[in-house]
């Protein structure tokens, strides 16, 4: 048999394939001659560009430039197309040796038969995807740092101080692999700012240390740099030998570091920079994006908290050691000058002694903490008196020792403000240790337009009869640190809601092409078929009605997900009426649409039907295989109840978890959104049943199992 293929061409898909720019049209007969089981008839000028194939005549030649880790996979799908009939649809890396770099291509083609049913040939698209893979990169890059530097400020939290060092070696080294640097080091200047000096540093392989040259190094020797680093500014120079001819030191000093790039940020702390975050390139130039500088900043940020806590402990530990010598010493003097005295009367004054430099350390930590400090005394009857409060805690009440001091908690602040306090006092004494909390409240207590997050931890005092007498406190305001976390998270948030927009725009793009091509086919073959038995051409012609409409459903789906004001302004059956007319044209699977009463949905929870039943028919088309869908819209006074039902393959619920199910999981979580339950059940071979109902606010409560009694 004769497998070469004799049709026709249409002159609107030659000036198609003479056209195209962004994309290319190819033809493909079966010849099992031929390498790889094809002959090329037909193919657009654009697929040289594009794929960079040298002689696209030449059916092999499509095969030899292709990345060697998707060869094998493009070569065993091509294979099944030929022996099977099947579509084609492969994406693929080319080495376009004109422009001398790899090419994402995804090429699809659809089996074309002749009268007698036998294959004759593939019609094909080829498209270039290098910008939306490079943008998919990009976007994957910034998530996984992101969540490698919340590692980090989660593991710099309550970092024991003896452990800091290391943890800022290790957070170096992830960095520095992370964002392909060749060197990463820290730098922390003299408390005069006079010099500067590397306290860490990490190393890729084959890269030289410089932290032993790099001590006490003049501020004045690398003036043009420090001047930007003392003004808060951060330091990017992609390229040291464009430097500008007043930075001629740095350009010695990085040469003979062999840096080729260079960033850094600088470390400040309350409005100071002490010192500075650096990362080389020794081996290439690099430029940071702005989006990795940023991201960096918060990095310095991390570590630089983290050392002024390290430098606190050690200072307050410091103050302890110093206590308890001076604790030590004094009680000897007091047994050698009062040997005699009776054994109560020495006890009593090395108590006294003991106590009185407790009270002289205690005072000079009290006084200049940078936490809000205060102390209370426990009264009878569920009240507080305020012994005495810090500097700290004088600012940000906005109360003066004068206007506290002795007084009790409800002559001080608001009913509303003392009440939220004295209930926390209450706490900490019914649990007989120290509590912590965070509170949102007015600061100063007398500004009830100025809310603030506040961190505080609250200590019991206990006399000698193991009674409650005092209330040690400390607060410090997270109101900042706070806000810059939800910020974090709310972006986060979005970007998780476009890349799931844009999956969704993709995904009805390719179906939008997919069925247009199949109406293309449809109509080139149609007059042959009306010449041969027109009751055929008659039932193909309403095929092409059916994929023209379904290819108009589609469209106006991709419009919908391109301007998302356009869902919230259409009304829910129109949306379910397009997502089921684009079912059928993609699927040539029968929908039975029913709708029953008249919805009134708010906007999210209306875009949250949508959405669930727009993954349910997707879920479908991929996976089921069925005979016959069921898609039902019920509106009741008190519910609103969604059922989509399939005979298809069915699977285990028990596995919904698992990788296989995303889309169950992302229709599990858009339900949680709106308030709505949703029921998945399921079995191999019985279908899938999903079952999703809003209930109304201000409705009695309507289970899932419970029957209508219509």
């Amino acid at each position: 048999m004769d497998n070469s293929y004799n049709g026709q061409f249409d002159p609107s898909l030659i000036s198609l394939l003479e056209d195209a720019i962004e994309f290319a049209v190819y033809q493909i007969a079966v010849d099992r001659t031929h390498p790889h089981g094809g002959r090329v008839i037909m193919f657009s000028p654009s697929l040289i560009e594009i794929a960079g194939i040298d002689d696209p005549l030449n059916f092999n030649s499509w095969f030899i430039d292709i990345h060697p880790e998707d060869k094998q996979r493009v070569i065993e799908a091509n294979r099944r197309s030929w022996t099977e009939a099947v579509r084609y649809d492969q994406t693929a890396r080319h080495y376009n040796k004109t422009k001398g770099e790899w090419t994402w291509v995804r090429t699809i083609s659809t089996p074309v038969f002749d009268a007698e049913h036998n294959l004759s040939h593939f019609t094909g698209l080829v498209i270039d995807i290098t910008e939306q893979k490079l943008a998919e990169d990009e976007l994957k890059y910034r998530s996984v740092f992101e969540n490698l530097i919340l590692s980090l400020a989660t593991k710099f939290i309550n970092l024991p101080p003896d452990d800091l060092d290391t943890a800022i070696c290790e957070a170096l080294k992830s960095i520095g692999e992370f964002t392909e640097v060749d060197r990463s080091y820290l730098f922390s200047f003299s408390e005069n700012q006079e010099t500067l000096t590397c306290t860490h540093e990490w190393c890729a392989p084959d890269i030289s240390p410089q932290i032993q040259y790099l001590r006490q190094i003049p501020v004045s020797n690398l003036q043009w740099s420090n001047y930007q680093i003392f003004n808060g500014k951060v330091l990017h120079i992609p390229s040291v030998s464009q430097l500008p001819a007043e930075a001629q030191n740095e350009k010695i000093e990085f040469t003979r570091q062999g840096i080729q790039s260079l960033l850094a940020v600088p470390m400040e702390y309350q409005g100071r920079v002490i010192g500075l975050l650096g990362f080389d390139s020794v081996l290439k130039e690099k430029t940071w994006p702005d989006d990795s500088v940023a991201l960096l900043q918060v990095v310095a940020s991390i570590i630089i908290n983290a050392q002024e806590n390290k430098r606190a402990h050690e200072s307050l530990l410091r103050a302890y050691d110093d206590l308890e010598q001076r604790v030590v010493d004094r009680t000897v003097e007091l047994k050698l000058a009062n040997f005699n005295l009776q054994k109560e009367i020495e006890q009593r004054k090395q108590a006294e002694e003991s106590l009185r430099i407790s009270q002289a350390l205690y005072s000079e930590v009290f006084e200049n903490s940078t936490k809000q400090l205060f102390i209370i005394e426990v009264l009878p009857d569920e009240q507080f008196r305020i012994l005495r409060t810090n500097p700290k805690h004088q600012k940000g009440s906005g109360l003066t020792s004068d206007q506290v001091w002795g007084k009790t908690i409800d002559e001080v602040v608001i009913p509303e403000v003392a009440q939220s306090i004295k209930q926390h006092y209450l706490d900490c004494i019914k649990a007989g240790h120290a509590i912590e909390y965070e509170e949102q409240g007015p600061s100063p207590y007398w500004d009830l337009d100025r809310i603030r997050t506040f961190h505080t931890t609250i200590s019991p005092v206990f006399d000698q009869n193991g009674k409650i007498v005092r209330l040690v406190g400390a607060t410090e305001d997270i109101t900042d640190q706070k806000a810059a976390e939800k910020i974090i998270m709310e972006k986060a948030r979005e970007e998780a809601v476009s890349a799931e927009r844009s999956r969704l725009a993709r995904e009805l793009h390719d179906a939008v092409t997919q069925t247009l091509f199949s109406t293309t086919l449809t109509a080139e073959v149609l007059p042959k078929i009306f010449e041969k038995n027109p009751k055929t051409g008659f039932e193909k012609l309403g095929e092409l009605r059916e994929l023209t409409r379904g290819a108009l459903a589609e469209m106006r789906t991709l419009l919908m997900e391109l301007r998302p004001e356009a869902l919230a302004d259409a009304e829910l059956v129109d949306l379910l009426q397009h997502l089921v007319n684009a079912f059928i044209a993609r699927a040539r699977i029968p929908i039975d649409l029913q709708i029953k009463g008249d919805c009134s949905l708010p906007v999210d929870v209306k875009i949250g039907f949508y959405r669930i039943a727009q993954e349910a028919l997707n879920n479908i088309s991929k996976h089921a295989d069925p005979e016959k869908v069921l898609v039902s819209l019920t509106c009741h006074p008190e519910t609103i109840d969604l059922i989509v039902d399939d005979n298809g393959r069915g699977f285990e619920t028990d596995r919904l978890i698992g990788t296989d199910h995303y889309g169950l999981r992302i229709m599990q979580e858009r339900a949680a959104e709106i308030n709505a339950e949703l029921e998945i059940t399921s079995q191999i071979n019985q279908g899938a049943h999903i079952h999703l109902r809003w209930l109304k606010p201000f409705s009695n409560p309507v289970l899932l199992d419970e029957k209508d009694e219509k």
